[in-house]
């Protein structure tokens, strides 16, 4: 039998872990485990979401078992917005390309570089200390710092929308 996925509630407690992980570990493993985070975080909520039933688990765990499809997913659910899906599956590239070149690769690769470029940080309405208002963001060019910056922001996000939805617990019943 499939496992199910972890509660969004447990996911949210091992946060600290997965900042720690980010910010102590070297490249390879830190791309590892903040993507293996967002997915638990994906499985999460849409485990939350779907009715209560061994169906559920069984998607999560087989056909929906990849990032890819689980943040599409969600995002064709209304679960989530667009540029949350896009930076998730930028965040699936760059583990892939880690995955396969984990002895050679780091965030200065110019292939892993131009990813993160593409990672889109999230929108702040107002930022204290930021001399140019239109980008607070700018000062930021680091890949390693950026992705660190869009996977925290992203995950926040995962989570707080998994505590907010509303967890289905019947399935239609009849035949019309």
């Amino acid at each position: 039998m499939a496992k199910k996925p972890i509660p969004v509630e447990a996911l949210s407690a091992e946060a600290k872990a997965l900042y720690e992980a980010m910010n102590d570990e070297p490249d390879f493993p830190c791309v590892l485990i903040a993507t293996s985070f967002l997915d638990q975080c994906l499985a999460s909520l849409l485990e939350r979401f779907f009715i209560e039933a061994s169906v559920s688990t069984h998607l999560l765990k087989g056909a929906l078992g990849r990032l890819s499809l689980r943040a599409r997913l969600c995002y064709s659910l209304g679960l989530i917005p667009e540029s949350l899906m896009q930076n998730l599956l930028l965040t699936g590239e760059i583990r892939n390309k880690f995955a396969h070149g984990y002895l050679s690769l780091n965030f200065a690769d110019a292939s892993i570089s131009d990813l993160c470029d593409s990672l889109t940080f999230p929108e702040v309405s107002e930022w204290v200390g930021a001399e140019d208002e239109s980008d607070p963001w700018r000062r930021f060019t680091s890949p390693r710092i950026k992705f660190t910056i869009v996977v925290t922001s992203m995950a926040s996000r995962l989570l707080l929308f998994g505590l907010g939805t509303e967890h289905r617990r019947e399935q239609r019943k009849g035949w019309c």
